[in-house]
Parts: structure tokens; sequence; C-alpha cells
């Protein structure tokens, strides 16, 4: 398989996860599980468990985001190919507690609202851009709303692509935020979940119309030729050259661990197999994610269990 050279440009988090084992029961609070820490981790959160995915399938990728000054450095230093740019607010921590493989409480950390010294930051993002474009072939810009991307910004990122025949990728994490998709206007290709599909269309859109004509109304509201969806477990679907196509799950999903990093996991494959013909790459892509909300404690998959699948 023909492996991608991807750039992604977006914002860190650190996630931060402690799994405990059950020991009894508090006396007093009934409901509370007492339990006991068996191990704690951190991991990058955000762009950065989609930079996960693509490094565990190629090493020639690359990430460039902005990180608050509170941000653990040694969690970036593991990476050769992460480039970071400090901004003067908070770092977003997600903390998640986990008794006996159930994430029983998540706490959210850092200011979510917006970056703040962004345009200096979207600056240097641009020069080191330029400075790189000949060494990748596809580009994603991986969102979480945190005001590092705006129209103009991604006007810029996406000239670039352009002129070097770069691929250019959006990725949006909706969450509670009203959509912004708009902004990702004439991009290549635009990967998205199904409820972030649906969460985007305006109120007069009827959304018990047909999920084929509401990927139609955005694919035309935003010139984008290739829009891929991501269904959970009912596998993923693509709109292509004004086609249809349909992946089912690769398994039933009956043991799940956690489906965080689903998603980053099936876009880092889909991107990674560029030039595979489509029924391939929603294929492929939908084993990757699966290996993915398998793992216990917060693990990344390796590539080697992703061949052992598909080669059989």
């Amino acid at each position: 398989m023909k492996k991608n050279n991807i750039l992604v440009v977006g914002e860190l988090i650190i996630d931060e996860h402690f799994f405990c084992d059950k020991i009894g029961e508090s006396l007093e609070t009934p409901t509370t599980p007492k339990s006991k820490l068996r191990n704690s981790n951190q991991l990058l959160g955000g762009a950065g468990m989609l930079y996960a995915g693509l490094e565990s399938i190629n090493k020639h990728n690359a990430l460039l985001t902005p990180v608050g000054k509170d941000f653990n450095k040694s969690l970036i230093k593991k990476y050769k190919n992460i480039y970071y740019f400090e901004h003067t607010g908070a770092s977003i921590k997600k903390q998640r507690y986990w008794v006996d493989n159930d994430k029983i409480l998540q706490i959210n950390y850092g200011n979510e609202k917006k970056i703040r010294n962004i345009k200096k930051i979207q600056s240097k993002i641009i020069l080191k851009i330029q400075k790189m474009r000949k060494k990748f072939n596809s580009l994603i810009v991986s969102d979480y709303r945190r005001g590092l991307f705006d129209k103009k910004f991604l006007i810029k990122i996406s000239k670039i692509c352009k002129k070097n025949n770069i691929t250019i990728y959006a990725d949006q994490q909706l969450s509670d935020h009203r959509s912004s998709l708009g902004i990702f206007k004439n991009f290549d290709y635009l990967v998205i979940n199904e409820n972030e599909l649906n969460n985007s269309l305006k109120r007069n859109i009827v959304k018990k119309k047909s999920i084929q004509n509401n990927i139609k109304f955005i694919q035309k509201k935003l010139n984008i030729p290739n829009l891929i969806i991501k269904r959970g477990i009912k596998g993923s679907m693509a709109l292509m050259n004004n086609k249809f196509y349909y992946s089912k799950p690769f398994k039933k999903n009956h043991n799940i661990v956690d489906t965080a990093g689903a998603g980053d996991y099936y876009l880092s494959m889909f991107a990674s197999t560029e030039g595979l013909d489509i029924i391939n790459r929603l294929r492929l892509s939908n084993i990757w994610s699966y290996l993915k909300i398998i793992q216990k404690d917060s693990g990344i998959p390796s590539y080697r269990s992703f061949l052992k699948i598909i080669n059989g």
C-alpha cells in the first residue's frame, strides 16, 4: 500500500487518563465506587490524536500546532515531526477517570473559547507550510474550534495547497459549538460524522430527509467535490463524482472500550490511502478506526495488527 505523506495543522489537547480497579463501594455515598488507581497516562489529544494515527502508519508526516505555555512539552518531544508555536492562553486538558474499563467522569480544563495572539501564530504557520510544502502530498486542517482557523487563514493555506498540488482535507469537531463549515469552501475533502452533518444543516432544512439529500446539499453549498461521512456502527459512506459509495463497519463492535479517537484514526487511514479506489479507502479506514476503539487503557493500535487483518 502506497503511503501518503501528510501535514496536519490543528490544535493539541492534553488527554490525561486515570485507570482504576473497583475495590468496593463508598460508605458515605453507596452509588460511588471505591477504587484503587492502577495506572495513569498523558497522551496527545485533539489534532495530536489524528497525528498519532498517522505516525503509526507512516513516519513521514508532520504536525503544526499552537500550544499554551503550560503545555507538557515532554509529550511533544516523543515525536520527531511536531512543530509547535506557543500562545499566551491556557492549554486544554481533559481528565478522564476509568473504573473497570468504564469511564465514570471527565473534567475539562483550560480556555476552550479562543487562542490569544492568534494572528502572529497564523503567520508563523503559513511560513512553515511554505518551507515544508514540497515534502507532503496532503494537508489536513484539524479544527477544534478554538479560533485558530478563520476564513482568511484558510484561504492562504488553500492557495498554497492548490499551487503545489497538495490535497486538502477539512476535519471539524463541532461538539457543542455551532457549525462553521462554510470556512472550508472549495476544499478537496470534507470528512465529518453523521451527527456533525445533521448539526451543520440550517433550521429550514428538514433533517428527516435522506442522508443522501443532506450530503448533496452540503456539497453544493461548500463546493467540495468529495464528502466522507463517518457513521459509527453503520460504517461509512462517500459522495464522489456525484456518486455514493458505502462501506459496512468492519465488525459489530461488541468489544468497544473507548470510542474517543475513532474519527481521528478513520481520517488518518483515509488520507494515508489516497490513490486507492474509494471502496478500499472506506474499508481500510473502518478497520483502522475499529482497532482504535478496542484498545485498553487508551492504547494506540499497531500498524502490524492492521496488516495482519488485511492480509488475512
